[in-house]
């Protein structure tokens, strides 16, 4: 749904500031390290699924090809392409990753 989608796309863009940070010798002011110290183990969690996402559309497409980032743009503008990816995706769900709320971490 897209509000989950939002939240992601905000958890995502907010541990990339944090990366620049870091990356760039910056200090982390306090609600940036809250950020980290709180939502670290939801960051691990999307970072898989993206993963997993790559690996659905690599098996389609030649990854970095040209139709490879089209089927990116058309997956996060269509519903309909990203349910058939999200279809095709759950042979690889089916794997029982550990998440970090399974281990008790969260």
């Amino acid at each position: 749904n897209s509000s989950a989608r939002k939240e992601q796309f905000y958890l995502v863009r907010d541990f990339y500031k944090i990366r620049s940070k870091i990356v760039h010798g910056d200090e982390l002011k306090h609600d940036m390290q809250n950020v980290l110290e709180t939502r670290y183990y939801n960051y691990q969690d999307t970072v898989r699924n993206v993963l997993l996402r790559v690996l659905v559309l690599s098996d389609h497409f030649r990854l970095g090809s040209e139709s490879f980032y089209e089927a990116l743009d058309e997956m996060s503008l269509d519903e309909a392409v990203r349910s058939e990816l999200q279809r095709k995706s759950q042979r690889i769900w089916a794997v029982d990753l550990p998440t970090a709320t399974d281990s008790g971490v969260c």
